[in-house]
């Protein structure tokens, strides 16, 4: 679902976009645009992005921004492969989810910063969020820390919903958790999970679906560390 919404707005503004570009970027944009259509995202992530976007001046920087984007989101669907229902991010342990993560969180801040009005797209803003807080676990302090923060911040405009309720939840619990954040940091934190968290703040249709449970899960891991 979410793939067919993103592929929708790279079709929509890459229409747009290819006219202003050289023949490099645009025939590299169509080629991952057709990959994403086909969910080749493997295919996607092996694909060698043109040497005219490490500088991407004005003629270039839009074909660039949704071939950064387009790598991002597939990348981060190589992620969602191993991720269990209702889990906000695949177990650390599993080493090759790392490069995809790293490769997520790379293609989307080069994404937005190329064209940011990238950002106020809600689904993209969501996976950038997704993939920094899921990247975070994979770093040392205090850049796991830096890392879901940004991704609590990206969330916080966001509408209520409980997937993402979750998300932000988890990534705020997991700087309540962590030792070596400072007491003020952690306590501060605990609180945000509770409110991101907060039933009566989140709308469901499905309270027995297993995202609802963990979302619940969240929370109450949440109370207990602040008190």
């Amino acid at each position: 679902m979410i793939t067919s919404r993103l592929f929708v707005l790279g079709g929509l503004l890459v229409a747009a976009a290819v006219s202003l570009t050289g023949c490099g970027t645009t025939a590299a944009l169509e080629k991952v645009q057709g990959l994403e259509k086909d969910g080749r995202y493997a295919d996607i992530k092996a694909q060698v992005v043109p040497d005219a976007c490490d500088k991407a001046g004005p003629d270039d920087a839009k074909a660039c921004s949704r071939i950064f984007a387009i790598r991002a989101h597939a990348c981060l669907e190589l992620v969602r492969a191993e991720t269990s229902e209702g889990a906000a991010c695949p177990p650390t342990a599993l080493e090759k989810t790392s490069g995809h993560l790293m490769c997520a969180v790379a293609g989307y801040e080069h994404a937005t910063t190329l064209d940011p009005q990238l950002s106020a797209n809600e689904v993209l803003t969501e996976n950038q969020a997704r993939s920094l807080y899921c990247a975070s676990r994979l770093n040392s302090w205090p850049k796991r820390q830096e890392m879901a923060t940004q991704a609590v911040s990206k969330l916080a405009g966001l509408g209520a919903d409980p997937k993402r309720a979750l998300l932000a939840g988890s990534a705020a619990l997991s700087i309540a958790q962590d030792d070596q954040a400072s007491a003020a940091d952690r306590c501060a934190a605990a609180n945000k999970a509770i409110q991101l968290t907060s039933a009566s703040g989140v709308v469901s249709s499905d309270a027995s679906s297993p995202v609802y449970k963990a979302l619940i899960s969240t929370h109450n891991v949440a109370r207990q560390v602040a008190r």
